[in-house]
């Protein structure tokens, strides 16, 4: 998958099937939500914007993420990758980098991170409405001001370093090819169906955010560690599993 960038995955796979659906989330209550292709990739075009207009994202920028297990998780890092910046993605137990943050991006579970950059509180509801106690500036209602439709300032490059995990940096590239990996190692085939359960760590990470765009397959996520997977396997018609 040498020379290819986050960006270009993605609008082939808009091209191909724009309806198609991209992520799946299952709820302990029951409450289900779903993004297609279309849908995902708008939500990433605003939280893009945001980052390139508000947050002055772009390559050599840095934005934290501390978030679990959803598709706003996929979406943030995606939109990281749209405008070249460098997404650090903090899982519990990590101490985090020496590094300047331009922003962070955290639910109310991480809101006791602290950094000297604006924070922004991402709302977990299903479908992304306001939550009450958001932690910072209150990332849903900031984010409808920008539009679905983004263009670069600068397009970034498949060599851009993207992702900043515990155990090291990747480029857009080799985070694609690293996502390629994860998905023959659980069995995924092309247009297949990954199920994700469990905690975030560097597997999870990447079948996030670029396994779907690396290997044409859509996800489907649940972090309730009660959660019968075999029954979610069954009724999602998933094809492969990544419990984490």
């Amino acid at each position: 998958m040498a020379n290819r960038s986050i960006p270009q995955e993605l609008a082939h796979l808009l091209r191909v099937d724009p309806a198609r659906p991209l992520i799946t989330q299952i709820w302990a209550d029951g409450q289900r939500a779903e993004l297609s292709a279309r849908t995902f990739e708008n939500n990433v075009a605003k939280a893009a914007n945001l980052l390139q207009d508000e947050v002055e994202a772009q390559e050599d920028t840095t934005i934290l993420i501390a978030l679990p297990l959803h598709w706003q998780t996929s979406v943030w890092l995606t939109a990281a990758a749209l405008t070249g910046s460098q997404a650090c993605v903090f899982t519990d137990g990590m101490a985090l980098p020496d590094v300047h943050f331009s922003a962070a991006f955290v639910d109310r579970s991480h809101a006791h991170i602290t950094s000297a950059c604006p924070v922004y509180g991402v709302s977990l509801h299903p479908l992304g409405l306001p939550e009450a106690d958001t932690p910072g500036i209150d990332l849903a209602r900031e984010v409808r001001a920008y539009s679905d439709v983004f263009s670069p300032y600068t397009a970034p490059q498949p060599g851009t370093s993207w992702l900043h995990l515990a155990d090291g940096e990747l480029s857009q590239t080799q985070a694609l090819d690293a996502a390629a990996h994860v998905a023959e190692s659980t069995g995924l085939g092309t247009d297949g169906r990954l199920l994700i359960h469990g905690e975030m760590n560097r597997r999870s990470i990447l079948s996030l955010a670029a396994v779907p765009l690396a290997t044409r397959s859509s996800l489907v996520i649940c972090s309730d560690p009660d959660a019968d997977i075999d029954q979610i396997m069954t009724t999602e018609r998933c094809t492969a599993v990544l419990a984490t």
